[in-house]
């Protein structure tokens, strides 16, 4: 008799690029197997990965989530498990957990939830009504995981979910993509020429154009560097991402004259590539849990700078194999770009430290193990 593969339910807001739709989707293209079958529900909008998902095989359902308090959404999500025959229910961030729960309704049977908080709102506080619901709808049956002790630290104080309920499973990327394809000196001039770029030193910034990011900082960051940077070395910023704060920056770059050493790259595919071109990898966020794209910088041999918030310095040991300053600073941030610069067997040492830090704490591997463990205790 043949053994019916156990449906997944990956309930997510969308399936744009981002850490939580990253580690919904390498779960599902990585666990799929004759044990597991897995679909995505996403609450707000499909999100362009959806149709990368779809042509993998995996069903994709929109919900369409209206503003406030939408009970229509829960009853839908109620009937797509039924159709689909959901085993449980994979929640990544808070609202999807929220909406998963009311979707199991008061009496709190199946399907079990395993949620994954990934980050946390800037700034953060306790939350009342969601300390109320979460003692009334959650299970014991539920699985809790945050990918910091940070998140799990905030998930605890400010929504209410009792300690021993919450485990850390910390992010993890795929080394593959980092350390095949590996570009002859020959691809890499012409991908840097395609980039407008001569033999000046390359600072690669990588993330969402949003508030939470701080490019605001990053650029009075590279502002103050270009005097410390010799006349013929002087750096360029790439910042690669999308984002609601585009042209706020474009502005914010012409009215600071850095047009000639900040270029705005749009959302990439190709960042293992961007990677093999970059002297140093910086991150100004204001709030993160464990950053992916620091990982991938770790993975590629390419020494950080970044801020100390949030999960960060639990991956990044300041001095030891990354440079970290306080959210803001971007005094401290230029200082530390220049030193990086300036000194580059210091940073290729800073680099290899990393390195061995991320085989050893955040691969892939170590992830899906952890997790899928938890899919097997359902």
């Amino acid at each position: 008799m043949t053994t019916q593969p156990t449906t997944v339910c990956q309930l997510l807001h969308t399936l744009n690029v981002g850490g939580a739709e990253i580690l919904a989707s390498r779960l599902a293209r990585q666990l799929q197997d004759e044990r597991w079958r897995f679909v995505f529900f996403c609450l707000d909008a499909e999100g362009s990965r959806a149709m990368e998902m779809r042509l993998g095989g995996f069903p994709v359902e929109v919900l369409g989530r209206k503003p406030g308090f939408d009970w229509h959404c829960m009853r839908r999500i109620a009937s797509l498990w039924k159709k689909y025959n959901v085993r449980f229910v994979h929640a990544h961030q808070y609202t999807p957990y929220f909406y998963a729960m009311g979707a199991r309704g008061f009496f709190r049977r199946k399907p079990p939830i395993l949620f994954t908080e990934h980050g946390r709102f800037y700034p953060d506080q306790p939350n009342w009504k969601h300390k109320y619901f979460n003692r009334l709808l959650m299970s014991a049956q539920d699985r809790v995981t945050a990918v910091s002790q940070s998140v799990g630290d905030a998930i605890i104080q400010n929504e209410g979910i009792p300690a021993d309920r919450v485990q850390i499973i910390r992010n993890g990327v795929d080394e593959n993509r980092f350390i095949q394809n590996r570009f002859t000196e020959e691809q890499k001039k012409t991908l840097r020429e395609s980039l407008g770029l001569a033999d000046e030193p390359v600072i690669l910034f990588t993330a969402r154009l949003d508030p939470i990011k701080d490019h605001v900082t990053a650029l009075r960051a590279m502002k103050r560097l270009q005097s410390m940077a010799g006349e013929a070395r002087k750096p360029v910023l790439l910042l690669a991402g999308n984002g609601p704060e585009l042209e706020p920056l474009q502005a914010m770059i012409s009215e600071m004259h850095l047009e000639k050493r900040v270029r705005l790259l749009g959302e990439r595919t190709d960042v293992s590539d961007l990677l093999q071109i970059a002297d140093v990898f910086l991150l100004t966020s204001k709030s993160e849990g464990i950053p992916l794209t620091i990982l991938e910088a770790f993975a590629s041999n390419v020494p950080v700078v970044a801020t100390n918030v949030g999960g960060i310095p639990e991956v990044v040991f300041n001095g030891e194999n990354g440079l970290l300053a306080d959210s803001g600073d971007w005094e401290q941030i230029a200082a530390n770009l220049n030193v990086l610069l300036c000194d580059p067997p210091w940073a290729t040492m800073i680099a290899q430290n990393a390195r061995a830090r991320f085989e050893e704490e955040f691969t892939e591997r170590k992830m899906l193990a952890e997790y899928q463990k938890i899919y097997e205790e359902f």
